[in-house]
């Protein structure tokens, strides 16, 4: 398992100018969307790589199973505040490719999942929680996934 990783908010939290009705406006995301740390772990047992997101202390609350509508790929959100808490991924759905193929198909896999993640209604999971997400994977891929993508690459052999 790797150790957390800060996430720093000004990196994924840049303003966007959307137009709303005519009027170019600067937005950002929720601050409470915004994990605060991630972490990428390998369980060997289950063959199965998570990226886990820690949000700003606050309530303990449950959390359920979200499908992601892909193969091979999980979504753990809170029950109540819809964030999202961690993503899986099967080995198994990546067989026998070579440690360099791996990486990059985690990469297009980490991009089906930011597209299945927009999918999503508000009741199932929060917009702004889905795309920090996705700002906090694409941001830091390298150390999320390139750590543990070697324990990975030879549980898919």
């Amino acid at each position: 398992m790797s150790s957390w990783i800060e996430v720093e908010q000004s990196e994924v939290n840049k303003p966007q100018n959307k137009d709303f009705r005519g009027v170019t406006v600067s937005v950002k995301l929720s601050e409470f969307d915004i994990p605060e740390r991630a972490r990428s772990s390998f369980d060997s047992d289950s063959g199965t790589l998570e990226v886990e997101f820690d949000y700003a202390a606050g309530v303990a609350e449950d959390r359920r199973s979200l499908p992601s509508g892909q193969k091979g790929v999980g979504f753990i959100v809170g029950s109540k505040s819809q964030r999202l808490y961690k993503v899986s991924f099967e080995a198994s759905e990546y067989a026998n490719p070579a440690e360099d193929e791996i990486n990059l198909k985690l990469e297009f896999q980490l991009d089906a999942v930011e597209k299945s993640l927009s999918n999503f209604t508000a009741s199932e999971l929060r917009e702004q929680s889905a795309e920090a997400a996705q700002s906090v994977i694409h941001y830091y891929a390298e150390e999320l996934i390139g750590e543990e993508a070697r324990n990975f690459a030879v549980a898919a052999r």
